[in-house]
């Protein structure tokens, strides 16, 4: 099936029914598909990272960059989300096999993509409190969202992948967290690296 069929099938709406309504259910659902990614899953996250990018746009004092960031910004910004989630997948499935479980690479990183739904709704949210003009309370709630949509999140990739994986909610946490940690690391010690080289190359000037 092709992903306009995909599309049109509407089996991506019986996915997020079960991402919002019972995280197990979900699990169930996509041990039941053929493919190994699903490309509903790349839909949602593009509209995850579409929506973020929006409202910061919106909050931010605009500029004569605005559709450079909401075009190529948003187009290198979603290469870069990918990249990530597939490794962060390709982590936590070593994790997963390490410890004696099937792992399944491919469905955890649709996982992924999936538990970035919440985020979609940040921007309609935005929208309204900047309608009415109440630009601090829109921060402040786009703040108390964020946190609610990434405890959501982990809970609902914990909750996916020790259903499909058959394994217990500790080592879901572990294949979850264990990643993000060593992500983290790598991600600063690159940033303190790149920041080393150019003031390196500032003071040679």
């Amino acid at each position: 099936m092709s992903f306009k069929e995909n599309l049109k099938s509407l089996v991506w709406a019986d996915y997020i029914s079960a991402l919002i309504m019972d995280p197990r259910l979900f699990a169930v659902k996509i041990s039941e598909s053929k493919r190994r990614i699903l490309p509903s899953s790349l839909m949602i996250s593009f509209l995850a990272l579409f929506s973020v990018f929006l409202s910061l746009s919106l909050l931010l004092p605009q500029s004569e960059f605005f559709y450079y960031k909401i075009s190529y910004g948003l187009v290198l910004g979603y290469i870069i989300l990918l990249m990530i989630l597939f490794i962060f997948a390709l982590s936590a499935d070593f994790v997963f096999q390490y410890l004696g479980f099937p792992g399944k690479s491919g469905r955890i990183f649709s996982v992924l993509n999936y538990s970035l739904f919440p985020f979609v709704f940040i921007l309609p949210g935005v929208v309204i409190f900047n309608s009415i003009e109440l630009a601090p309370v829109a921060v402040l709630a786009l703040a108390v969202f964020v946190i609610a949509a990434l405890i959501y999140s982990v809970y609902f990739i914990v909750s996916v992948l020790s259903e499909i994986n058959s394994a217990p909610v500790l080592t879901a946490l572990a294949a979850v967290f264990i990643p993000l940690i060593a992500l983290t690391i790598a991600v600063i010690l690159c940033v303190i690296s790149l920041f080393g080289i150019f003031y390196g190359f500032i003071v040679n000037l």
